[in-house]
């Protein structure tokens, strides 16, 4: 007696999701002092949103630009978000962005793969042309300079030349 087919396929899909899971890349993202930063102040998000979004949008990028199995940890120590808050008189603060207020994130970062691991390295990103770039996030996305900034280094840190 054979067995179905209908038998083995649900078996065969936990294993098959197993080994995707152990082969894909990961990005674990940690905010060290928040409390520190120099400039997370947001009209639409919430701190605890503004974090959750930076470490979705890191670990899709790691998806995107790391090798199966490496795991890229990231310790964000500062963030001073593209352009500055001011308090126009009798309205509510508004952040305005100018040419000399780009984004600025520094971080310390560890990129590890079976058997290997790189030692613990600080960057400061920073993009003082960020008014002047094509950005390919959405107008209305109150991150898009941030998250154009990371995918920038990811994919230029962690993407082999060709």
């Amino acid at each position: 007696m054979q067995p179905r087919l209908s038998t083995l396929l649900p078996g065969f899909m936990l294993a098959l999701a197993a080994l995707s899971a152990q082969a894909a890349a990961e990005v674990e993202v940690r905010f060290i002092e928040p409390a520190k930063f120099t400039d997370i102040k947001s009209n639409s998000l919430t701190e605890e949103s503004l974090f959750a979004t930076l470490r979705q949008h890191l670990q899709t990028l790691g998806q995107k630009y790391l090798g199966d199995a490496q795991r890229l940890e990231i310790e964000v120590t500062d963030l001073d978000l593209a352009g500055s808050i001011e308090y126009p008189p009798q309205t509510q603060p508004l952040r305005v962005l100018r040419d000399v207020t780009g984004p600025r994130i520094t971080l310390r970062w560890r990129l590890a793969a079976p058997g290997t691991s790189t030692a613990l390295q600080e960057v400061t990103l920073r993009d003082t042309a960020y008014l002047s770039r094509i950005n390919h996030y959405a107008e209305g996305d109150p991150l898009r300079y941030e998250k154009l900034l990371l995918e920038t280094w990811l994919r230029s840190a962690f993407v082999p030349a060709k």
